[in-house]
């Protein structure tokens, strides 16, 4: 996770420059205990074939200049490390690292951005590092699932900590003068995910008039303080988004799917259109699996995502806010074939695995009580 962010790559991370990390934590992971989890094997193997297949018969990229090799790469950092065993108490401490190391990244961009060292030639917050600013929506992509956690901490957790109001805080803050789009409507489904959670399930009707009077106000309260804004005018100009350049790197990309709709046209391919016609990559992740790995691929990856609904835990509204704050700016950023794309998907297994082992620890719990 910190190469992800601190390496010499503009946009989020090749796998190139994680490649060393990634290696090294393979290798730990597979002396680990595993939860020999036949369906991340199985499913991990036909996505790997269907990359191999839909490369080797593409009239648009040939295997040598594909990244077909960096994404069965992923794919097996992704299978082994979804497999791996993590104990409760290990997972909460990968979890605060996380949200600290997201929120030291946020309170970077809200400095630089007031005494001057952390804004680009647009006026834009970042980091800057390695003689550039790092890209937004990949850095704001980041912070995303810390935002999720500490947003749903402060409203619904029991125990609330002071730094379940100040991460989030910060962190939209940062996503604001970032200027991400993506970001910006991954923070407001959040809410909105974990708000309606406390609407529709809480008993006390005193409690749900308290949180839809709250929004309403809220929402006032924001749109007149910002809505006057440029910043706020950019976030939510979404009427003139049809003539963005962002619509036309995704029609392009899609060229990719249309020519073979079943296994795809090759991994790289989504972006060779995308770069042939307009000049760009196609900015968009699942336009590139859908593009390069056709609708089986697709499908493979969405069955994995199904274990969402199959989780044996009562957490799952905080699942699918997770699963939000991890994929939904994926819709704005390139990496199918690197980590961007990867490491969202085996924290995600992970996250899944966690929720439900302390499920099952809290009814043993409570049952010893009982007994």
């Amino acid at each position: 996770m910190f190469n992800y962010i601190l390496n010499g790559y503009e946009f989020g991370a090749t796998v190139e420059s994680v490649r060393l990390t990634a290696a090294a934590l393979l290798l730990f992971a597979c002396v680990q205990k595993r939860r020999k989890d036949s369906f991340l094997y199985i499913n991990g193997f036909l996505l790997i074939c269907i990359a191999i297949i839909s490369t080797l018969f593409s009239d648009v990229v040939n295997l040598g200049e594909s990244r077909v090799f960096n994404l069965i790469f992923c794919m097996i950092v992704f299978i082994v490390l979804s497999d791996t065993f993590i104990e409760v108490n290990s997972f909460e401490k990968i979890l605060y690292f996380y949200t600290n190391f997201a929120f030291i990244l946020a309170a970077i961009v809200l400095i630089g951005y007031v005494v001057g060292f952390g804004v680009d030639s647009y006026g834009r917050a970042s980091i800057y590092y390695g003689s550039f600013y790092k890209d937004q929506n990949y850095l704001s992509a980041y912070l995303m699932p810390a935002f999720t956690i500490k947003v749903y901490r402060f409203l619904i957790g029991k125990r609330k900590a002071f730094s379940d109001l100040l991460y989030p805080i910060t962190i939209i803050l940062a996503v604001l003068l970032m200027g991400s789009r993506g970001a910006f409507v991954t923070a407001l489904l959040i809410v909105c995910l974990i708000i309606l959670k406390l609407i529709l399930f809480d008993s006390n009707s005193t409690h749900k008039f308290f949180w839809i009077m709250l929004v309403f106000v809220a929402a006032i309260v924001v749109y007149a303080v910002l809505s006057k804004t440029p910043l706020f005018q950019r976030m939510t100009g979404f009427s003139e988004y049809g003539s963005d350049v962002r619509i036309r790197l995704w029609t392009a990309g899609l060229n990719g799917f249309w020519r073979h709709k079943f296994i795809g046209s090759g991994v790289g391919a989504a972006s060779q259109f995308a770069w042939q016609m307009i000049g760009n990559a196609v900015h968009n992740s699942f336009i590139e699996l859908l593009s390069d790995n056709g609708l089986i691929g697709v499908i493979l990856v969405f069955w994995s995502f199904s274990r969402i609904f199959c989780a044996r835990t009562n957490h799952k509204v905080l699942i699918v806010a997770f699963f939000t704050g991890l994929f939904m700016p994926l819709f704005f950023l390139t990496g199918y074939s690197n980590m961007t794309f990867w490491m969202p998907m085996f924290f995600l297994q992970n996250f899944i695995s966690y929720l439900e082992q302390k499920t099952i620890m809290i009814e043993d719990n409570e049952m010893r009580a009982d007994k």
